[in-house]
């Protein structure tokens, strides 16, 4: 599949929202106005992309049924620009387990659309996560 929401103003566009904008609420600073845009910039990317993958229908997960969903791990290779590297996922006690207590509406309605927002959107979850 081929997805169209190359940007993150075609993603308001599709979801007909109006761009977030925090200027009426007092006491926040700079630093955390920018992390709350891009924290609802990325919540509006992920839901185009869904509604696109899903035939152009809006899509909310359903953590009631038991279809898959493609969840979020994000992982930031070590490089001169990110000399720690990153990974933010969940994880248990157990050896190589997770497990996901409260459904995330930041999940997929499949594997394409993750794909294709990993690759498109790299500096959107970079921007959000640091």
């Amino acid at each position: 599949m081929e997805f169209k929401t190359e940007t993150i103003d075609l993603a308001y566009e599709a979801t007909r929202r109006s761009q977030f904008t925090l200027s009426a609420i007092p006491g926040l600073r700079e630093g955390d106005t920018d992390h709350m845009k891009n924290a609802f910039d990325l919540e509006v990317v992920i839901e185009a992309i869904n509604q696109e993958a899903n035939g152009g229908k809006k899509w909310v997960p359903d953590f009631t049924d038991s279809s898959m969903k493609y969840e979020n791990l994000y992982y930031i290779r070590k490089d001169d620009e990110d000399p720690t590297g990153f990974v933010l996922s969940h994880t248990l006690t157990f050896y190589a387990y997770t497990r996901t207590y409260v459904g995330s509406r930041l999940c997929f309605f499949n594997r394409a659309a993750a794909l294709f927002f990993f690759e498109q959107f790299k500096e959107l979850i970079k921007k959000t996560l640091f």
